[in-house]
């Protein structure tokens, strides 16, 4: 965060720290360094923040509730929803911290096809996300996806 709030006051004449982390831009700011923040806002400000939800998710026939999602956009202009300590099964004997990588965002939808997750870390080509569709927006994250041979969705509202 201070790198970012560095760039910040280097984009502009005079910046004014407040409470709660944000910056409130002083008026006086030259054509030059209007642009030169607007473009620094665009791509450290809200773009790299990620986003947390909270809802449910179904794979087949099995639901969990109360799964976290994070929402992220990554440095190549993709996005990430990782889903913390979920199980796809009543069988499952762990829980994992599962990634869908490389997903494009555009006007609030997800999507993507043929993306090998990640679980812990690990690359697990046999379950292939297949067909990922969702939107997200300030309240809400909404998916479906074919995760291997099964049906995955969530559904979640953002965590305050």
């Amino acid at each position: 965060m201070q790198s970012r709030r560095n760039l910040l006051y280097a984009a502009c004449d005079a910046c004014d720290e407040k409470s709660g982390g944000r910056l409130e831009i002083v008026a006086s700011l030259t054509i030059m360094n209007r642009v030169a923040l607007f473009f620094l806002l665009t791509i450290f400000g809200g773009a790299l923040k990620a986003q947390n939800y909270t809802g449910t998710i179904t794979v087949g026939n099995y639901t969990q509730k109360g799964v976290e999602a994070k929402v992220q956009k990554l440095p190549d202009n993709t996005v990430a929803v990782t889903l913390f300590h979920v199980r796809f099964s009543s069988l499952m004997p762990v829980r994992l911290d599962v990634v869908i990588p490389t997903l494009t965002l555009e006007k609030g939808h997800l999507s993507g096809r043929d993306i090998v997750p990640l679980g812990d870390g690990k690359r697990y080509e046999k379950y292939l996300v297949r067909d990922f569709q969702g939107t997200v927006d300030a309240t809400r994250l909404s998916f479906a996806c074919l995760l291997g041979k099964k049906q995955l969705t969530f559904n979640g509202t953002r965590k305050k």
